[in-house]
């Protein structure tokens, strides 16, 4: 039975109720795979990308998260698209890429959302889109994803596939999405604007006028004093935007939860 061994694999990948053993896990894996077992074959993936267990090889590692994503799992769609991305056991082709990511994407995984939404931004493997951006960035951030979260407040501060809208860039911080200090920042230089939106959607005074610039009052000094959290995962995000056309860094998304749950058998 396909999912029995599946299931054996996974008790030694996680040493649950035998010795822990990855090269055994990766045996039962394979095999279970062979016969189409979907988490087995995203499973088996994951240890050909890692060299968990097994030789690496990447081809490999590509093959079998072909085979689970053309049953619909949304993680091996996703780790396909990078691999696409990367170059890694295929030829780089964000091309290719871009469909596996939206077919994630549309199963609800907020960083296949993500990443769509960032190469309808950037042109990449897609034609240039500010509005499907937007969209696509909004189902992310709506799931609670910083980097999401983070990119839309920019296009409002830009005015880029939405209307130039400096509160909604803030009202994210009473609303329980959390901008960055770059976005804050982004808010505050649009003066004039920004300010008369922001004091009359917020009512409160979070800036003041000092000169040519705006300053922060104590309540804005604390609003962004609990941004900084999330200030060096944005520097990321820009890095990650400037390098989307040469080809990401080959980080492939194994999500270790998703290939070999502690709680339960799949």
């Amino acid at each position: 039975d396909a999912r029995a061994q599946s299931n054996l694999g996974l008790m030694y990948a996680n040493g649950s109720g035998v010795a822990q053993d990855v090269s055994e896990a990766g045996r039962w894996y394979q095999r279970a795979a062979a016969q189409g077992e979907v988490t087995a074959q995203f499973s088996l993936a994951l240890m050909y990308a890692k060299g968990s267990g097994v030789a690496r090889d990447a081809s490999q590692a590509a093959a079998w998260f072909q085979k689970a994503a053309a049953q619909g799992h949304a993680l091996a769609q996703f780790n396909l698209g990078l691999m696409y991305v990367n170059g890694d056991g295929v030829p780089r082709d964000a091309g290719q890429a871009f469909p596996w990511f939206r077919r994630a994407a549309e199963q609800g995984d907020a960083q296949a959302q993500f990443t769509v939404g960032l190469m309808y931004a950037n042109g990449t493997g897609i034609a240039k889109d500010d509005a499907q951006a937007v969209a696509w960035y909004r189902k992310a951030a709506d799931q609670g994803l910083a980097s999401a979260q983070t990119n839309l407040g920019t296009r409002y501060a830009n005015g880029r596939g939405v209307p130039m809208d400096a509160a909604q860039v803030l009202l994210g911080w009473a609303t329980g999405h959390p901008q960055t200090e770059s976005v804050f920042v982004a808010a505050w230089n649009l003066q004039g604007y920004a300010m008369a939106q922001l004091h009359e959607s917020l009512g409160v005074k979070l800036l003041e006028p000092q000169g040519r610039r705006a300053a922060l009052t104590p309540l804005g000094r604390e609003l962004l004093r609990r941004s900084r959290g999330i200030v060096d995962q944005f520097a990321r995000l820009e890095a990650l935007a400037r390098a989307i056309d040469e080809g990401w860094e080959s980080e492939l998304k194994l999500v270790v939860e998703a290939a070999f749950p502690q709680d339960r058998l799949r």
